[in-house]
């Protein structure tokens, strides 16, 4: 079922996006059938203009960011755009909400620690970063923000120490969400740094479309 185009879905008012052009803009393209890091003028413009006829019928309750717990967990919205990790901490307080990657796909999204080349502190830095990629570290990092780790070793036996933790097995279906398992990834794809021409295109749309962010 398509909220872009069910009228039925429209009325309810029920769905939250992401406040952030990229990730606003990418559910639209992988609708339409396009890469979300098309550099493509006319296809950006489709997407956007599909975005802003959602918008102006009323498909989207609000555009959110840390908002969307309390409006998840609380059941004041049906559908949340938003990050897997996120959805696991909300489950944790309303069983009642699932997770689902569409069949067109989704972003593939990688965090990076990185250290400035001015640094006044670059070993101590380095170091940091060396214990938080560390699998201890890893593994505890995972437990707490239930968020995949780039660490195999840590990636392949959290499921024993969650065991060993908390004395129950792991529900390997949150452990699928928080890993993804590489047929789900293999219809992702990871965002590219787009042209400067390109950013600004998206910048100026996305300000015409009226959304904070």
């Amino acid at each position: 079922m398509s909220i872009w185009k069910n009228t039925e879905v429209r009325r309810t008012a029920l769905w939250l996006l992401l406040a952030t052009a990229v990730c606003a803009v990418a559910a639209a393209l992988l609708y339409l059938g396009y890469s979300i890091n098309t550099t493509d003028e006319s296809q950006l413009e489709e997407a956007f203009a599909l975005l802003k006829q959602a918008k102006d019928s009323g498909v989207y309750q609000a555009f959110v960011m840390d908002e969307v717990f309390q409006k998840m967990e609380g059941g004041n919205a049906a559908v949340a755009m938003y990050y897997a990790g996120d959805y696991l901490t909300m489950l944790e307080n309303n069983e009642d909400l699932a997770f689902v990657i569409p069949e067109e796909g989704s972003n593939w999204f990688v965090d990076a620690m990185c250290v400035l080349k001015s640094s006044q502190h670059m070993s101590e830095a380095e170091e940091w970063i060396n214990f938080i990629c560390s699998k201890e570290a890893a593994l505890r990092n995972m437990d707490y923000i239930w968020y995949a780790s780039p660490n195999q070793e840590a990636l392949d036996s959290y499921p024993d120490y969650y065991e060993e933790t908390y004395g129950e097995p792991l529900d390997m279906e949150r452990y699928e969400i928080m890993a993804a398992p590489q047929e789900v990834l293999d219809r992702c794809e990871a965002y590219l740094v787009r042209p400067v021409d390109t950013r600004t295109l998206y910048n100026d749309l996305w300000t015409d479309l009226g959304i904070l962010s």
